[in-house]
């Protein structure tokens, strides 16, 4: 496709500095950067914002969901964005899943998740590891068992949602705002309501069958600051980028020699 007139934003959202800030591994061409986050930082590579004072009002990881759901409230000058996790780095130019999800004619293009198959396995995971409260616990019980009344719970697909690529049609704002009232009704955990949204309104995305947390040549994820050092996360983030340069310039030797 010809993507000479158009520019798409691939953006960030980071409160309560849950991650290290990092530069991206590459700046692509025909792609801005943009982080929104509470902190006062700069960081190459990236245009950072401050989050909006109509939000702020909200706790972190809402305000997070919120810049997640709602890039068109954000973005009037582009109609295509790639959302990451803070602690996602970008490691191949994405126009190529830009590429894939236009000729499919779809507007939103999701992964399937590396580990699980179903809301089910993934409230099982959440509370073996004890990542829930005692409210969240309850909020979710009473969702799954909600959703298990309209659909078979094992035909909503799973997915890993920290990286969404969209277009910003009018079909795709419905969708975010349904999805943005599961969250608030019932549990933050956007991995458990996201399934039932896609079902509900009858929407097909383009699923990609490979997952950041998995080998694979477009994405890598950075431990949060909670699991590593700084340190250890500029060596990971120096190991991504000396990978990506090495691979870059052995496909230059094979361009040049053809």
């Amino acid at each position: 496709m010809n993507h000479s007139q158009s520019r798409y934003v691939i953006y960030s959202c980071l409160v309560n500095d849950y991650d290290y800030i990092l530069p991206p591994v590459k700046i692509f061409d025909g792609f801005d950067f943009i982080l929104f986050t509470d902190s006062n930082v700069s960081v190459n590579g990236w245009e950072v914002r401050k989050i909006d004072e109509s939000i702020t009002h909200l706790p972190p990881n809402l305000i997070n969901r919120f810049y997640k759901l709602f890039p068109h409230k954000f973005f009037e000058s582009y109609h295509t964005s790639i959302y990451i996790d803070a602690n996602v780095r970008i490691t191949k130019n994405p126009l190529c899943l830009l590429d894939s999800m236009f000729l499919a004619r779809k507007d939103i293009c999701l992964m399937f998740h590396s580990k699980r198959k179903t809301i089910q396995e993934e409230y099982k995971v959440l509370s073996d590891r004890k990542k829930l409260t005692f409210i969240e616990n309850l909020l979710i019980k009473n969702q799954i068992k909600i959703y298990k009344n309209k659909y078979d719970l094992d035909k909503l697909i799973l997915t890993e949602n920290n990286v969404i690529i969209r277009r910003h049609s009018n079909e795709v704002i419905k969708i975010m705002e349904f999805w943005w009232k599961q969250i608030l009704f019932f549990s933050e955990r956007d991995q458990i309501s996201l399934p039932y949204v896609i079902k509900a309104l009858r929407y097909k995305p383009l699923y990609l069958n490979f997952s950041p947390f998995k080998r694979n040549n477009f994405f890598k994820v950075v431990p949060h600051k909670r699991k590593c050092s700084l340190l250890v996360a500029k060596k990971y983030h120096s190991l991504v980028w000396f990978a990506f340069s090495k691979i870059q310039s052995f496909f230059k030797k094979i361009n040049f020699r053809l």
